[in-house]
């Protein structure tokens, strides 16, 4: 039996320890993604040594490299999309090459991540869900968004796409709820370079 791999466990684990929410659903279906080719190029965190570099694919998305300071590469597909007047880019894993057999693969699972982006004057302000946040608002109300809890009651969002968007639209600018992080300020890096990293 030959199956494709999607993602490998540990990047499930990755995002979980990461603070990142994972959701076994993207954020949005093939015909509400957009592009903008302003968010192509190589972008960094100016406290940080981490790049992240965005290039086009067929002007429908994204190939997302992010290479840590420590020289380890993820390399993802991102698409972006609007709810209300944000965008958002969802991330999902390219297949990793691994020595396990194909019966082993077909036991992983996919999953997706997002956050919300803006270009400025500035560069690129990012902001990602706020994990904790997120795991308190469903303790409070486990039926604001479909979800499941895995070891250590970490939530993985099992939504549909568009409960996810309804969800997002409700909590986005929630005082209380706060689920997404303060912005993140990303600089270009580059620029010349951008569309060179495959």
């Amino acid at each position: 039996m030959k199956t494709k791999l999607k993602i490998i466990a540990f990047y499930l684990l990755a995002v979980l320890l990461g603070g990142c929410v994972p959701s076994v659903h993207p954020l949005f279906d093939a015909n509400e993604t957009i592009f903008d080719a302003n968010l192509v190029g190589q972008w960094s965190d100016p406290n940080s040594k981490d790049l992240c570099t965005l290039t086009g694919l067929d002007n429908k998305a994204y190939k997302m490299t992010y290479i840590e300071s420590n020289g380890k590469i993820g390399k993802f597909t991102a698409t972006l999309g609007n709810i209300g007047n944000d965008r958002y880019l969802n991330i999902f894993p390219d297949d990793a090459n691994l020595p396990q057999n194909d019966y082993y693969k077909s036991h992983l699972i996919s999953v997706n991540s997002f956050m919300r982006v803006k270009t400025t004057n500035k560069g690129l302000a990012v902001q990602v869900l706020n994990y904790d946040n997120i795991k308190k608002l469903l303790e409070r109300d486990p039926f604001a968004v479909k979800h499941e809890l895995m070891a250590e009651d970490n939530p993985l969002l099992t939504a549909s796409t568009k409960e996810l968007q309804r969800f997002i639209r409700k909590y986005s600018s929630d005082e209380i709820a706060k689920i997404f992080e303060k912005p993140k300020q990303m600089r270009r890096v580059e620029p010349q370079d951008a569309n060179s990293v495959k």
